[in-house]
C-alpha cells in the first residue's frame, strides 16, 4: 500500500510539473529534390515535466502547419530531456522565396537570471530557408553538442557554439534577442562576447549563481548573399564548481584579434598539439568537432589519457578541393567529470586554406586587422592595424573584385560606411612596404 502510494505521489509531480524548455533549434537538409527537404527540431526540456511533448505543431512558412510526432528522446545528465520531431516536408515547385519555419510554445519558458518573469513569454524557435535555383541545394547548419553549458562562479568561460555546414557556406553569429521577450527585462552580460566569425562565446567574469538564457543566430552565406539562418536557444549555468582546468599550448599563431589562426596552401601539412588538464577531475577526456573532419580529405584528431592530462594531436594536410575563402573551424573541447558534474572549456582555431596566387596571397600576408563590429548592418565599420605612414587599401566582394579603393595616410585605421555595400560578405585589403593584411567583414 504505501508503494502504491508513492507511486501515485511520483505521477502527480510528473503531470503537473509544468517544466522549463531548456534551449532546442529547427535544422533542415534536402532530401530528394530542390523542394523537399528533411526537418528536425530538437528540444531540450527538464525531466520529469509535462511538457516533454509527443505532438507539436511546426509553420513551414508557406502558409502550411504540420502536426508531427516526437521520434525519439533521450534523458541527459542533470535530468534534461532531449527530445526529436523529424519529418518531410516538400514546397511549390514554383518556390523562389526565403521560407521561415517556426515552432512556438505558449505553455512556459526557460527561467534565466538575465530573463525574468520569463514565464509570461512563449518558447520560440525559427529557421529560414531560402530556396532559390541561382544558389543551389543547401542544407542547413547543425551543432555537434548540445545547447547548455555550464560554467564557474567568477572564472572565465569559454564554448563553441559546434556549428558546422557541410555546403563550406560562410558563417557568421549574432546574439540576439529573444522572440516575444521584453527588451527592457532580457540582457545579456556586458562581459559576454561572441566571435562572429568562428562561434566561439566567451564570458570574462560570470558574476552570479543560477541558470541565465540566450538566443543565437547563425547565418549561412553563399556568393555574398544570405542562403538560410538557423537561431538556437541554449542556456548556460553558472556555480561554484572549483574546477582546475584548464590548456597547454605552445607557440600557436595568433591574428590581432587574439583567435587562434593559421594560412596554409594545399599539400601543406598542420599540426597542432595541446594539453587539456585537471588535476581535480575524476575522469577527462578530450574531443575535437569541425567540418575539417567531414571532407573527404579529412583531418585526424587523437588523444591520450595519461593522470590527469590528455594529449591530443590534429593533423591535416589539405589537397586544392579544400580551398575556400571561409575559414574551417576547429573546436578543441576538455571536458571533466567532477562528483558526477559535466565541466567543459574549448579552444577556437580558425584554419584557412587559401590560393597561393590570389586576394589571399600566402607569402605577403599578415592577418592583422581588427575589424569592427562585425557583422555589420547599416554602421560605420573600423578597420584597425598597426601605424602606418603611407599604405593604400581595397574593399573586395566574394569573387575578388575591387569595390573600393583608398590612401592610407598616418593613421591606425580607416572607417568604412556599411551603408554603401549590399548584403554579403567582403574583404579588406589594406597594403603597405610590400606586405598585405586581409580581413573580412559580413554586412547583413
Amino acid at each position: 500500500m504505501k508503494r502504491l502510494f508513492i507511486f501515485y505521489l511520483f505521477l502527480i509531480t510528473l503531470f503537473n510539473s509544468k517544466g522549463q524548455n531548456i534551449g532546442g533549434e529547427i535544422i533542415f537538409k534536402n532530401n530528394s529534390s530542390p523542394y523537399t527537404y528533411d526537418f528536425t527540431m530538437t528540444k531540450y526540456t527538464s525531466y520529469p515535466s509535462s511538457n516533454n511533448l509527443l505532438l507539436v505543431s511546426i509553420g513551414m512558412g508557406d502558409g502550411n502547419t504540420l502536426t508531427v510526432n516526437r521520434t525519439d528522446s533521450l534523458i541527459l545528465h542533470n535530468n534534461i530531456l532531449l527530445s526529436n520531431y523529424k519529418y518531410i516536408h516538400t514546397y511549390p515547385t514554383v518556390a523562389n522565396d526565403l521560407f521561415i519555419i517556426y515552432y512556438e510554445d505558449s505553455t512556459n519558458n526557460t527561467l534565466g537570471i538575465n530573463y525574468p518573469n520569463s514565464s509570461q513569454f512563449h518558447f520560440y524557435l525559427q529557421s529560414g530557408l531560402n530556396i532559390n535555383t541561382l544558389f543551389g541545394i543547401n542544407n542547413s547548419v547543425y551543432f555537434a553538442d548540445k545547447p547548455i553549458m555550464l560554467g564557474d562562479i567568477n572564472k572565465p568561460l569559454k564554448q563553441n557554439l559546434t556549428a558546422i555546414d557541410d555546403d563550406s557556406d560562410s558563417l557568421s553569429f549574432e546574439l540576439i534577442d529573444l522572440d516575444g521577450a521584453d527588451s527592457n527585462k532580457y540582457w545579456i552580460p556586458n562581459t559576454m562576447i561572441l566571435n562572429p566569425i568562428n562561434g566561439e562565446l566567451s564570458w570574462s567574469n560570470p558574476q552570479q549563481i543560477g541558470k541565465y538564457t540566450f538566443g543565437v543566430l547563425v547565418t549561412e552565406w553563399r556568393h555574398g548573399s544570405q542562403i538560410g539562418f538557423v537561431e538556437r536557444r541554449f542556456q548556460i549555468k553558472i556555480d561554484t564548481l572549483n574546477s582546475a582546468n584548464h590548456f597547454i599550448i605552445n607557440n600557436w599563431n595568433t591574428n590581432f584579434n587574439g583567435d587562434y589562426e593559421y594560412h596554409i596552401t594545399p599539400n601543406t601539412n598542420i599540426q597542432l598539439n595541446l594539453v587539456y588538464s585537471d588535476s581535480l577531475a575524476d575522469s577527462l577526456k578530450l574531443h575535437a568537432y569541425g567540418d575539417v573532419f567531414n571532407i573527404n580529405n579529412h583531418a585526424t584528431f587523437n588523444s591520450n589519457v595519461i593522470q590527469y592530462n590528455d594529449y591530443g594531436s590534429f593533423d591535416w594536410t589539405p589537397d586544392t578541393s579544400s580551398i575556400r575563402n571561409n575559414p574551417y573551424i576547429v573546436t578543441f573541447r576538455g571536458s571533466s567529470y567532477i562528483n558526477m558534474t559535466l565541466i567543459e572549456q574549448d579552444i577556437t582555431v580558425m584554419i584557412y586554406v587559401d590560393r597561393p596566387s590570389s586576394i589571399n596571397e600566402i607569402n605577403n600576408k599578415d592577418s592583422s586587422l581588427l575589424i569592427y563590429p562585425n557583422p555589420v548592418n547599416s554602421y560605420n565599420i573600423y578597420v584597425s592595424f598597426p601605424f602606418i605612414q603611407n599604405g593604400t587599401y581595397h574593399i573586395l566582394n566574394m569573387l575578388g573584385e575591387v569595390i573600393t579603393s583608398g590612401i592610407i595616410c598616418n593613421t591606425d585605421k580607416i572607417v568604412v560606411n556599411a551603408e554603401l555595400y549590399e548584403s554579403g560578405c567582403y574583404f579588406v585589403e589594406v597594403q603597405h612596404n610590400n606586405k598585405s593584411q586581409i580581413g573580412k567583414f559580413i554586412k547583413y
